[in-house]
């Protein structure tokens, strides 16, 4: 089934050669909905590869979070591709709505590579990028997570203080203030420089 990307292909491709194998397959309906049922299933085992990467050569301390928005279908309104799961989203980067799911993924930082994945969670796109890993960043304990803005956020901060943990992000501009400072631009520039090489493993993983 080498390049048998989609469930219709996929399913046209086992009618066409293995129907002999499967003389109850159901209907394309029914196929397509077993499947969508089956999306937590590869959650936990992509998880558990992951559990089995070496990180002796990873920063201890150092984690890098972001997100990655999976497009199903270009138009979100008409869109009817895996209910259960997927959901309508805003991509910021193509600056378009779109209806598909997010992959959030914290990985391990490295010296000068592109980080190793320790945690990957799925959403609906609809999911704020906070709100699906703030319980994940929680239980974590003596780590900087570095992120872009999306991740800023002052309460979760004082809530993981207590595990001598912080989250650091670009600087954002308060309310009403036109401008940053000479040090928060300083600060944002490092941090997105720093958070940089997980950008890279999203592009390397496309």
């Amino acid at each position: 089934m080498q390049g048998e990307f989609t469930n219709r292909s996929s399913y046209n491709y086992i009618v066409n050669h293995w129907l002999d194998w499967f003389p109850d397959l159901p209907s394309y309906q029914a196929y397509n909905f077993r499947i969508n049922e089956l999306y937590w299933h590869f959650e936990v085992i992509i998880n558990y590869l992951v559990s089995q990467i070496d990180y002796s050569d990873c920063y201890a301390n150092v984690c890098l979070i972001d997100s990655l928005p999976i497009m199903l279908a270009k138009y979100p309104d008409r869109a009817k591709v895996a209910p259960m799961l997927a959901s309508k989203g805003y991509c910021d980067a193509k600056s378009q709505y779109y209806h598909g799911i997010k992959l959030h993924c914290l990985g391990k930082d490295r010296f000068e590579q592109i980080p190793k994945p320790s945690i990957i969670r799925i959403t609906a796109a609809n999911v704020h990028d906070l709100t699906a890993v703030k319980p994940i960043i929680c239980q974590l304990n003596n780590q900087y997570v570095i992120g872009d803005r999306a991740y800023a956020s002052e309460s979760l901060n004082q809530l993981i203080k207590k595990n001598n943990s912080a989250v650091l992000t670009p600087v954002k501009r308060k309310k009403g203030q036109r401008t940053k400072s000479a040090e928060d631009n300083l600060i944002s520039k490092y941090i997105s420089a720093v958070r940089q090489p997980i950008e890279s493993f999203f592009k390397a993983d496309g």
